[in-house]
């Protein structure tokens, strides 16, 4: 572990990380040519810039989910709606987060029906794995833009 950290850079930042959390690593990735030559194989080093826990990389990229009703487990929009308004309230965040958008095709009509500030969440793993668990991971898109 602390060989692993200390290679990677990672120590530095150890009071900000949780066990067993999913971190993204941001930085630079090279070719290591003393290990490469050590091991007479292509090895790589990290210079780490950034690192951060899975949910507050979601929170500052994630900002619109949608649910396409065609791949959804659920596929009436009178469902959909019932299911959603079914989620605890305490899931919701107005006014900020995430939006929630709803997808549907039908004949040859395209339709994006946005739900609103009231259907906002914060993003995190498991909010985002909440609504993949409802409505299918192939009904699911995640978007940076509004």
């Amino acid at each position: 572990k602390y060989a692993v950290g200390r290679q990677l850079g990672i120590r530095r930042f150890a009071e900000f990380l949780k066990e067993g959390e999913i971190l993204v690593i941001k930085g630079s990735i090279e070719l290591d040519d003393y290990r490469s030559k050590e091991m007479g194989i292509s090895s790589f080093r990290m210079r780490v810039k950034e690192v951060k826990g899975i949910d507050s990389e979601l929170q500052n990229k994630l900002k619109t989910l949608t649910i396409d009703l065609r791949e959804s487990k659920i596929n009436s929009l009178e469902d959909v709606s019932k299911t959603i308004y079914d989620i605890d309230s305490d899931f919701w965040e107005e006014a900020s987060g995430c939006k929630i958008n709803i997808k549907v095709i039908s004949n040859n009509s395209e339709a994006i029906i946005e739900l609103g500030d009231s259907f906002n969440f914060l993003p995190d793993l498991q909010k985002v794995n909440k609504i993949i668990d409802i409505f299918g991971s192939n009904a699911i898109s995640l978007s940076k833009q509004k």
